[in-house]
């Protein structure tokens, strides 16, 4: 899943959609708005939907390696090999990487 629209989606189910709800009701409690209280109800629903079905598209589609570019793998006290997970190439430059460290025991 594309880190950008995993981000978006996360800012609107947990910061926006309750900032709309509160604005709301306040503003459906001061001016006597019908209603107000269900539409505040809808869009706490439709917020909870949102972050469950973010949290299930995470889960199915996110590795153990999401998030990294790539793995230091470990193989005894003097040496390491570095696995990229995208072509070393289509990096921009200056920008960082992250790796993630695995101990990979020695073969005997």
């Amino acid at each position: 899943m594309d880190n950008r629209f995993d981000m978006s989606a996360k800012v609107i189910t947990q910061i926006i959609n309750p900032y709309i709800a509160g604005i709301y009701y306040l503003l459906g409690r001061v001016f006597d708005v019908p209603g107000g209280e269900h539409v505040v109800g809808n869009i706490v629903v439709l917020s909870l939907i949102l972050d469950v079905v973010l949290k299930l598209v995470r889960k199915r589609y996110g590795s153990k390696t999401s998030g990294y570019d790539g793995d230091i793998l470990v193989t005894d006290v003097e040496g390491a090999i570095l696995v990229f997970h995208k072509d070393p190439g289509n990096f921009e430059n200056g920008k960082s990487l992250r790796f993630r460290v695995v101990n990979k025991p020695p073969k005997t």
